[in-house]
């Protein structure tokens, strides 16, 4: 009789670890999306030169999908500091343009 009565806790305690276990890997749909860094500059609105920079150096679809990146994104006060506006921007030479930016990326997430 003991026996039985035993065998029915250890079922029931069993029943409640699988329970437990399985309502605990459960995916988490509420977690929102994360943004990648190409639509994160595309979204704030102080970045706007940034954008441009990218657009122009052409490493926007990079940093759109390469994973793990870390970028010092200088806003536009910034670049207005630097003496880069849209319209430098526009004509500034592609290659050296890559290579400043590329100055501000991290190969690794910070």
């Amino acid at each position: 009789m003991k026996r039985i009565h035993h065998i029915k806790k250890l079922s029931y305690l069993f029943l409640a670890c699988v329970t437990l276990f399985i309502s605990s890997c459960k995916k988490d749909d509420d977690a929102p999306a994360q943004k990648n860094i190409t639509e994160i500059v595309v979204a704030t609105a102080d970045f706007s030169l940034l954008k441009a920079a990218v657009v122009r150096a052409e490493l926007d679809n990079i940093l759109a999908t390469t994973p793990n990146l870390t970028v010092f994104a200088p806003n536009n006060a910034a670049f207005i500091a630097a003496g880069l506006t849209e319209v430098v921007i526009s004509n500034y030479d592609k290659i050296a343009l890559q290579g400043i930016l590329k100055y501000h990326v991290l190969t690794s997430k910070v």
